[in-house]
């Protein structure tokens, strides 16, 4: 039952309270003008009570016209009440006869203004708590509403509002408000509790990625930052948390980065040599059998394809140098696709050459843009000398054939006559076709 009562009260008084704001609210001619209303208004009703009441208890019947008008008006208000009620009163009600009437005069004017002093002091308190609870209330939809978890804390790191987003991300339930934030993560790691103090003295600090182990084990990584908040005094009156959640963003970063390093580990160990070039014409991978060609250790020492031409040249099979701009790269890069075009690559500082079969096509994204050129060269040197050995072995061959005195005549498995020497058997069948008998 007083509960119930308690309640109800309140329900009022705060009714009470929301209305006296309102009508603070209106202007100030208006409020002046309700409180001459609200003393006329009791003023009228006092000469009313002239017959039974006499010109006794004239100031007690005009205090609450004052106070009211005071808590509704404002300091002026209660001011021009407090005048106009006495002028009023000693005019219609009381006149003034002897020394004691001044003395009561005087009495309800001191007063009348001490109450509308101290009705002023409540107008504005009233009006500074509902400014703060209705900035607590933008502060806490600000909070509900945005991206990221948030929670704020008091210099005890006890939770004064968080949101729902931060109960979400991190597994929480019921209602940790005034709760500790170390009870509520008893996991929470020591470097953390060093980072709340450093925000207790004034001090920002972030993390774009932090692994938080939970006390199931699990993991959760997660970009925040601290940051001190200041009390009207200046003085910090705490930290507000705000963090973001990356775990999934963690993992398919992670397992891009497996796929990459299978990718990676297929382009090395292939014996053909792979480069991809930006649009700005950077080397952005450069696998094994490329720095192999190229006869350098590290991409770093080839940064560029404008480099290409300082410490090479490229000649074509016939001994033509190729100008720079008909490189296979650079025609991938004005979205040209070259397939198979065989070429000499000298590095031009050691005089080593190698034949390389090259191929080149540009890479476009979805809206056909190029974004990457992909050069793939086959070193051809190896065949190259062996297709010159195999040259210089059949002429050796072929000479030693013809210079035997006999002819030479090979049958294969077919029967087919596959003569060596032809100017030696053709020689030896004309002397044949002269020693006959005519």
């Amino acid at each position: 039952m007083y509960r119930q009562e308690e309640t109800r009260f309140r329900t009022v008084a705060e009714q009470v309270l929301d209305a006296i704001a309102a009508l603070q609210r209106r202007p100030m001619t208006w409020r002046l003008a309700l409180a001459i209303a609200m003393v006329v208004a009791a003023v009228a009703i006092r000469f009313t009570l002239l017959g039974p009441l006499g010109t006794r208890l004239v100031y007690v019947t005009l205090y609450p016209a004052v106070t009211v008008a005071a808590l509704v008006s404002g300091l002026y208000g209660g001011v021009l009440a407090t005048i106009t009620a006495a002028v009023l009163a000693h005019l219609l009600v009381a006149p003034l006869r002897d020394a004691g009437d001044f003395v009561g005069l005087a009495t309800f004017l001191v007063s009348g203004l001490l109450v509308s002093g101290v009705a002023e002091v409540l107008r504005s308190a009233w009006s500074r708590l509902a400014e703060a609870e209705a900035s607590e209330i933008e502060r806490r939809h600000f909070i509900d509403q945005a991206p990221v978890a948030i929670a704020m804390f008091d210099r005890d790191m006890r939770y004064i509002a968080v949101n729902a987003r931060w109960k979400h991300d991190y597994r929480l339930e019921g209602d940790i408000i005034g709760r500790s934030h170390y009870d509520v993560f008893p996991e929470i790691p020591v470097r953390w509790k060093k980072i709340h103090l450093r925000g207790l003295a004034g001090l920002f600090s972030q993390a774009n990625e932090d692994r938080f182990v939970r006390q199931d084990g699990s993991a959760q990584w997660l970009h925040w930052e601290v940051h001190p908040w200041y009390r009207t005094q200046g003085d910090v009156g705490g930290i507000i948390i705000f963090s973001e959640e990356i775990t999934h963003h963690k993992a398919a970063q992670e397992a891009l980065r497996i796929e990459r390093d299978k990718l990676q580990t297929v382009i090395d160990n292939v014996d053909v040599g792979i480069s991809l070039i930006d649009p700005n014409g950077t080397f952005v991978l450069l696998n094994e059998a490329a720095l192999r060609i190229y006869g350098i250790a590290s991409p770093s020492e080839l940064p560029t394809l404008s480099d290409h031409e300082h410490f090479f040249e490229l000649q074509c099979p016939d001994g033509k140098i190729v100008p720079f701009d008909e490189w296979p790269a650079r025609r991938a890069m004005r979205g040209e696709q070259v397939r198979d075009y065989d070429a000499v690559l000298i590095r031009r500082d050691t005089g080593v050459r190698h034949y390389v079969g090259f191929s080149a096509a540009p890479i476009r994204d979805d809206g056909g843009h190029l974004i990457l050129y992909l050069v793939s060269m086959y070193n051809l040197t190896k065949l190259k000398v062996a297709e010159g050995s195999l040259r210089d072995s059949v002429a050796f061959q072929g000479a030693i054939v013809n210079t035997v005195l006999d002819s030479i005549i090979v049958i294969d498995d077919s029967g087919i006559n596959k003569p060596y020497n032809r100017e030696r058997l053709a020689q030896t069948m004309h002397s044949a076709l002269l020693d006959q008998p005519a």
